[in-house]
């Protein structure tokens, strides 16, 4: 079963959902069986597959996942052990995802004073914390507030990890996002290659990481409408992504999406359809005709169709 845990956690990190869901499962039945439905082994599956169905956007799943483990964790481990720290954090990662700000900010700052308790403030488990409550504040609109805690964690990481690690230059890319949403693009823009400097040396400019870094940089010359540079971006970050996961795969359909965004804003709306039904065509099948993913996709259809006066 911990072989299984583990294979499934290699390919998670590697972005192939299925395979690990499939090797979760497994591990999660040897385990049922081996230590009891409510023992802390089942509790850390429950929670690994809801970090998958989350990364997929299979939200409602991943927090039925989410809350079984949460009750398993504080019935075995304690109200303020690590682990219930961690699975409040990922619920209210799931509040995030739905919008439902105040309720993950509320989450947040339950894991942050269980990990503050346990680890001591200047704790790399804080930092994430700390970056999570940055992201609320900044899609509530309180940039000052979110502003102050991205340097608070990126202050712990620099101390924790060095300046040229990937902790850091995810910071970097949290603030990067921050300062283009209120429009300060040079700044953003520095940041945002920073960023991407240290992912190419520590992960190679072919591996996934780098593909994601590629996309926040086109996002910043998309906002600023340099959209030629970030058409190539998000190209680049494209070729990368479908050499990883392929071309079918749920990644590679969300970049083809942004493509077809940036092709609808130059105005060349027969590229952005195909884009779009390419799109459609890959949720269908990985998520089924009855999916969100699926509705969003016809929605961005019936727009292009709206805007060329194709009823």
């Amino acid at each position: 079963a911990d072989t299984l845990h583990n294979m499934a956690f290699v390919y998670q990190k590697q972005g192939y959902h299925s395979e690990s869901l499939r090797l979760y499962k497994r591990s999660r039945c040897i385990r049922e069986c081996q230590c009891g439905k409510d023992s802390l082994q089942v509790a850390s599956s429950l929670e690994n597959m809801a970090i998958v169905y989350q990364e997929m956007g299979v939200l409602d799943r991943a927090l039925k996942l989410y809350t079984r483990a949460l009750s398993i964790f504080k019935a075995k481990s304690g109200e303020h052990s690590a682990e219930v720290a961690s699975v409040l954090l990922g619920i209210g990662n799931i509040h995030a995802l739905k919008c439902e700000l105040p309720k993950a900010l509320d989450l947040y700052e339950q894991s942050r004073n269980i990990r503050e308790l346990r680890f001591g403030a200047d704790s790399h488990k804080v930092a994430d914390v700390l970056s999570n409550m940055g992201r609320v504040h900044k899609d509530l609109g309180a940039h000052d507030r979110a502003l102050t805690l991205y340097k608070e964690s990126l202050a712990i990481k620099k101390e924790r990890f060095g300046e040229d690690s990937p902790q850091v230059a995810s910071s970097f890319n949290e603030l990067a996002i921050l300062y283009q949403l209120i429009g300060r693009f040079d700044r953003a823009s520095d940041l945002c290659w920073r960023s991407l400097s240290i992912v190419r040396e520590c992960f190679g400019q072919h591996s996934r990481q780098f593909a994601l870094r590629l996309q926040n940089v086109s996002s910043l010359h998309q906002d600023k409408g340099d959209y030629d540079t970030a058409l190539q971006l998000c190209e680049e970050s494209l070729t990368i992504t479908e050499g990883i996961f392929g071309k079918s795969s749920h990644q590679a359909a969300e970049l083809q999406h942004n493509l077809a965004d940036i092709y609808t804003m130059k105005g060349d709306h027969t590229r952005a359809l195909e884009l779009y039904k390419g799109v459609l065509s890959i949720m269908q099948q990985r998520f089924g005709t009855d999916s969100h993913q699926v509705a969003s996709a016809l929605n961005n259809i019936a727009l292009v169709h709206q805007e060329t006066g194709q009823h």
